[in-house]
């Protein structure tokens, strides 16, 4: 059965934390010395939980054979591969102005006017994982106390991806919406084009995947780091759901956007997203982001049922 959310799942940008109630006030903008540069090593092999289970993540088994490669035929992302070409992965490196470690952005989502929930999304410090310098987004999202009574969401999204190249080599998923709960882990292995997804009930993998392709928050934080003209449409390859999805992001326009924190100059995008990324999505998303390097979420409105929701901006810590 179709999994029906009252928020929204563009939030391929921001959702998640803090309890306030009653409706959003004017918070603040922290600026901060960048922090002195980390890295936190991830062992192969190491236990983490994830909500009430433990898994164990090894190293991906699959190997790329040249006599079974990708072609054009089997490509799900619609473009030719040749036979056992491996992703140039050291020859990617994306230009970041938009985003460092330390940048804490929380939001107050409404519906019919009034808070419903909190979102908090941070960037951590760096880690290593398998060898490979990665940024490590968390993201989480609840209810007000006042709503919890009536429909539960506490939801944690994280994704880990590579600190040169902006391209997912990890992402955990823990949702908790109404009764619904999924929680799963994407290993994304880029030399055999493959992906594992890790859940209570076993291991999955899938091949054919594309080059530096995203999870959902990838994506994100990937198109921040674009410049974005209106008229200029962006695709990404996105994987969700057991395949590669173009998402295609339409850059609308530049306009001025009011929001507790102030009057901001921003630019207009609408993502067109056909699979679950945070929340289903159940209507059309506009996003606002500041038309600066930085490209910071400001606020966001997606259409559900007989009104809309939205999410603005309410507190930012953004490193020098």
């Amino acid at each position: 059965m179709k999994r029906i959310s009252v928020f929204p799942a563009a939030l391929f940008i921001f959702l998640f934390s803090v309890l306030v109630q009653g409706c959003a006030t004017k918070g603040k903008v922290v600026t901060v010395e960048d922090r002195a540069e980390k890295i936190i090593e991830i062992k192969d092999g190491a236990k983490f939980a994830v909500r009430d289970w433990e898994p164990v993540i090894t190293k991906e088994t699959v190997q790329l054979n040249p006599a079974d490669g990708v072609t054009a035929e089997r490509a799900p992302w619609g473009e030719k591969q040749e036979a056992g070409l491996l992703p140039a992965e050291s020859t990617r490196v994306v230009k970041n102005k938009a985003f460092k470690p330390g940048e804490k952005l929380t939001f107050a989502i409404s519906y019919l006017g009034l808070t419903a929930a909190t979102a908090e999304v941070q960037v951590g410090d760096f880690v290593s994982l398998k060898g490979k310098k990665c940024y490590h987004v968390i993201t989480k999202a609840k209810v007000v106390p006042l709503v919890s009574a009536l429909v539960r969401v506490d939801d944690i999204v994280e994704s880990f991806f590579d600190a040169g190249g902006l391209y997912s080599r990890r992402m955990i998923k823990s949702l908790r919406e109404g009764n619904y709960e999924n929680d799963v882990i994407l290993e994304f292995n880029h030399a055999s084009r493959s992906v594992k997804e890790i859940e209570k009930s076993g291991e999955r993998n899938f091949k054919g995947l594309p080059d530096f392709c995203h999870d959902i928050l990838s994506a994100f934080f990937f198109f921040r780091t674009q410049e974005l003209e209106p008229g200029k449409d962006m695709v990404l390859p996105v994987y969700a759901e057991g395949k590669v999805n173009n998402l295609r992001v339409k850059i609308l326009r530049k306009e001025k956007v009011r929001i507790p924190l102030g009057t901001y100059n921003a630019v207009v995008v609408a993502p067109l997203l056909d699979f679950e990324s945070i929340f289903k999505q159940e209507g059309e998303v506009t996003i606002w982001l500041s038309d600066d390097e930085r490209h910071i979420p400001l606020m966001m409105k997606s259409k559900v049922f007989v009104s809309s929701v939205s999410a603005k901006l309410i507190d930012a810590v953004i490193p020098e």
